[in-house]
C-alpha cells in the first residue's frame, strides 16, 4: 500500500489517498469476483443498511476471495502500515464488497459512529469505467455543502479516513447507464 497524499480537514480529520492497496494477484481475484456478477444472483443482495439509497448491492457469498481479503486486512504487515499512518493501533470491524448499479446515488453524508475509520478500495471493471465515480468530499458546513474535491475512481486506489462520522462525503454523480461502481470497504475501530 502506498500513501500518495494526505488531506487534513478543518476539524483535524484526515484523509489518506492510497494506491497499490491490494497485492496484484488478490486485486485480480477481486476483479474476477465482481465480473462474475449477474442480476438476481443470490450472493449479491440489497441490505437494510443501504435501503435508503437503493441500487447498492453487498456481497454475501462465501468466496475464498473474501477470506483472502480478511487475512490481508488482519495481517500484521497491513495493520502496521495503517498504524504507522495514524500513529495508533486499529482493529478490523468488518469487510464488505459493494456493487453500485446504474442509477445509484448517495448524497453528502457522514458515517454513523459505529466505526471510526474507513478504507475504500476501488475495483473498477478496467474495460468500462468512468473516473468521475470516485468519492467526493464536501465542506462540512450544513448551510454550505459544496464539493471540495473528488477522488478519481481508478483501479486499486482509494482512501482511508479517520473520524468517518465527521467527514462529509458522497457520490457527486449518480451511476450512469452501462456503468457500475465496485469497491471493497473495510471498517476499523481503535484497538
Amino acid at each position: 500500500m502506498k500513501v500518495n497524499s494526505t488531506v487534513i480537514f478543518h476539524n483535524n480529520s484526515r484523509l489518506f489517498l492510497l494506491g497499490e492497496i491490494l497485492q496484484t494477484s488478490l486485486y485480480q481475484e477481486v476483479v474476477k469476483l465482481f465480473n462474475e456478477y449477474q442480476p438476481g444472483h443470490a450472493d449479491w443482495q440489497d441490505t437494510p443498511e443501504f435501503a435508503h439509497y437503493p441500487g447498492r448491492l453487498v456481497y454475501s457469498g462465501s468466496s475464498s476471495v473474501i477470506e483472502k481479503i480478511n487475512q490481508l486486512v488482519e495481517s500484521a504487515e497491513f495493520n502496521n502500515q495503517l498504524n504507522s499512518i495514524l500513529g495508533l493501533s486499529l482493529k478490523c470491524h468488518g469487510t464488505g464488497l459493494w456493487l453500485d448499479l446504474p442509477g445509484y446515488k448517495i448524497p453528502p453524508h457522514s458515517d454513523t459512529m459505529l466505526f471510526d475509520y474507513g478504507l475504500q478500495i476501488y475495483v473498477p471493471d478496467e474495460t468500462n469505467f468512468f473516473q468521475m465515480l470516485g468519492t467526493c468530499f464536501y465542506h462540512n458546513d450544513p448551510k454550505f455543502i459544496k464539493p471540495m474535491f473528488e477522488i478519481h475512481y481508478m483501479p486499486n486506489t482509494g482512501y482511508f479516513i479517520d473520524k468517518t462520522h465527521s467527514i462529509t462525503h458522497g457520490l457527486h454523480h449518480g451511476i450512469p447507464p452501462n456503468y457500475r461502481r465496485q469497491s471493497v470497504y473495510i471498517r476499523y475501530h481503535t484497538a
